[in-house]
């Protein structure tokens, strides 16, 4: 048994670029996406599946904050300041949860963002990203004015043109799934290291096996459409492992897994080993090490 849940808007832009990915000669991507970053869970305050698939270069530039001509707006999960040069300062509380205020807010002061807050694993807790979008999806159009620090980010109005995204990777409310996080197989993770040591495509079969040997006991499968279907944005879900190999596997919590499998148009196999990103934007890829192979060997 399966279900499908239909993506729009944001969600099918992104899994447009995804198709890029996994199938060369689909619609074009504006810069090559590691796979790994595609995210799936409810965002606040509305529900938005995240799919995570462009890498995206931003400098991060350490400031000396001046004294602030106005006093901050302040709440429990943030704070805005306009400093004496003109940008504007936010800083985020580990625990934010009020995307809709804070957007509103920067509105006010002349900032037009989309701000997110995605429930994160505790290793992403307090990354700020700021993501510009083009009209074929991201790009660098948009990112002067904008700069990003941990737990914090600046925007001057004078330089900021274009659509921006600032994504907030907060800690989960009780009871709810993460919604970033690290590849599995990223080092230090359960299953930290296992590509290298498999030398070549993952399947879902040999995933499944060593996830529960390190306690992992529930499962979250999804498959991308055909590739050549290029009309439908539906994910499938299916109730039981289907076969195929793995593009990419993140934790939802300490015991779930969630788990992108090769799409049917690429008759469910991957040529190449699945992502071991930290599942950022910023956050490079892994290297395979012999200290990371000799693990599971």
């Amino acid at each position: 048994m399966s279900t499908t849940e239909d993506l729009r808007g944001f969600e099918a832009r992104l899994l447009t670029e995804l198709r890029g990915l996994v199938d060369p000669m689909a619609e074009a991507s504006p810069a090559p996406t590691p796979l790994g970053r595609w995210r799936m869970g409810p965002a606040r305050p509305t529900v938005r599946r995240r799919l995570v698939v462009v890498a995206l270069m931003m400098a991060t530039l350490a400031l000396v904050v001046a004294p602030s001509l106005l006093a901050p707006h302040r709440s429990s999960a943030f704070a805005v300041t306009q400093l004496a040069d003109g940008r504007i300062h936010v800083e985020v509380a580990s625990d934010f949860d009020q995307s809709a205020r804070l957007q509103a807010e920067l509105a006010d002061v002349g900032v037009a963002v989309d701000v997110l807050r995605l429930s994160a694993h505790p290793r992403l807790v307090g990354t700020i990203e700021l993501v510009p979008l083009g009209e074929a999806g991201i790009s660098a159009a948009g990112a002067a004015g904008l700069e990003v620090g941990r737990g914090e980010f600046w925007v001057d109005p004078r330089l900021f043109r274009g659509s921006v995204e600032v994504l907030i990777y907060a800690s989960p409310e009780d009871g709810e799934h993460w919604q970033a996080s690290p590849s599995i197989f990223y080092p230090d993770e359960p299953l930290g290291g296992l590509p290298c040591a498999l030398e070549g495509p993952v399947d879902t079969a040999t995933l499944e096996r060593y996830a529960r040997q390190v306690g992992i006991s529930r499962f979250e499968w999804l498959v991308p459409p055909p590739t050549h279907d290029q009309g439908s944005f539906e994910v499938d879900r299916p109730s039981e492992r289907p076969a195929g190999d793995v593009l990419a596997a993140s934790m939802m919590s300490p015991e779930e897994l969630r788990v992108t499998v090769a799409p049917p148009a690429a008759g469910g196999t991957s040529a190449s080993p699945p992502s071991m990103d930290l599942g950022v934007h910023t956050g490079e890829q892994a290297v395979c090490t012999p200290e990371l192979a000799a693990r599971w060997r």
